[in-house]
């Protein structure tokens, strides 16, 4: 069995659904990705019946973000305690959505306030030699037209 096969039944297993059944289909969804995580859905699914199935896994009301990742940062924090030294090493980036219309969540991004997106902070655990234990955490927010640079700063540190 493939470790990334392992990592997704693993992730699924400690994710806390409330169908006994969607486990199992996100161990299949993590699978996929972890195989080809530079594509985009349509193209990592294979075929129009697996994405569709990924779309609705994603849109299910009762399938909640946070619980998706908080079954990631569970089975990361786990990885950690096999570690003499863990970093953590943290990013913040924005993401750039002007063109999707589906979120009215989007804030402006960028200089000039031009531009539509998200932010995203990042928190990841790393070896000492630098491999990825995983994904400890990920917040994600849009800022406002006052939003400042205090604030943001502010909004990291709590």
């Amino acid at each position: 069995m493939h470790t990334h096969t392992l990592w997704a039944a693993r992730v699924a297993a400690g994710t806390v659904l409330p169908d006994k059944r969607l486990p199992a289909r996100l161990a299949c969804i993590l699978e996929t990705f972890a195989e080809r995580p530079s594509d985009a859905i349509p193209q990592a699914a294979g075929s129009w019946g697996q994405a569709k199935g990924i779309y609705r896994f994603l849109a299910n009301p009762r399938v909640q973000p946070a619980a998706l990742q908080q079954g990631l940062s569970s089975d990361t924090a786990r990885q950690c305690l096999d570690q003499t030294t863990v970093l953590v090493v943290q990013d913040t980036t924005s993401l750039h959505l002007t063109g999707c219309h589906v979120l009215p969540e989007l804030g402006p991004i960028g200089s000039g306030n031009l531009a539509q997106g998200v932010l995203l902070h990042s928190t990841l655990a790393l070896t000492e030699q630098g491999a990825v234990l995983g994904v400890l955490g990920l917040q994600t927010w849009a800022l406002s037209i006052t939003h400042n640079f205090c604030e943001l700063r502010e909004r990291l540190k709590g």
